[in-house]
């Protein structure tokens, strides 16, 4: 349950947080103002209750310290994919993105962080580009950014290249062991001896 403090003492339940059998629970959207709130939790097992316990001084979200995500950056073809986890659900993640050496000239996407994921398309292939993120929660309360990731864009082409190459390694391999195998295997005793002559030792070592 959570308290507006001007509510004198009246707590609202969080239906969210009723019943639940894990140790931590989302009050972003209960909890959606710049109020003070109070908080207390109890647990129960069986028909047994535990005294409420709260917090030891109101909450604030204005007093929030928001850390920087957990940021992941996928190269897929010409294009970036740039992904979050555990974001604050009310929050707006600022991405930045620039080719490395431009960095004056970065372009800023902005992507609501129920979205998790940011698609950056048609990037010069064979570029390094890098991205930095920076969760908004509103105009005064920013995280931390995240650390720069820097990737080499491989061009749409680098999907079927790489397999395509080592196939083709893989099968003139082959063909070479098959050709070596065969040669061996019928090769007359005549023929062989024509190829393969074996040299006198040198008076040196007779």
């Amino acid at each position: 349950e959570f308290e507006l403090m001007v509510m004198n003492g009246s707590w609202v339940d969080a239906p969210e947080c009723q019943r639940t059998p894990h140790t931590h629970c989302d009050l972003t959207f209960d909890l959606g103002s710049d109020s003070d709130y109070n908080l207390h939790v109890r647990a129960q097992c069986g028909s047994q209750l535990s005294a409420w316990t709260k917090l030891s001084r109101p909450f604030n979200r204005r007093d929030t310290a928001l850390t920087a995500p957990d940021m992941a950056v996928s190269v897929v073809g010409d294009a970036l994919q740039v992904s979050f986890d555990k974001l604050p659900l009310t929050a707006v993640v600022s991405v930045t993105v620039w080719k490395r050496g431009e960095e004056l000239q970065a372009v800023v996407y902005t992507m609501p962080a129920e979205e998790r994921m940011l698609h950056v398309a048609a990037l010069q292939e064979g570029a390094v580009y890098c991205v930095r993120a920076q969760p908004i929660l509103d105009t005064q309360l920013h995280s931390s950014s995240t650390d720069t990731h820097c990737v080499p864009i491989t061009g749409p082409d680098a999907a079927w290249k790489r397999p395509t190459a080592a196939t083709v390694t893989v099968l003139a391999m082959a063909g070479l062991l098959f050709a070596v195998l065969w040669s061996v295997l019928h090769c007359r005793l005549d023929a062989c001896q024509a190829y393969f002559q074996k040299e006198p030792l040198p008076h040196s070592l007779v």
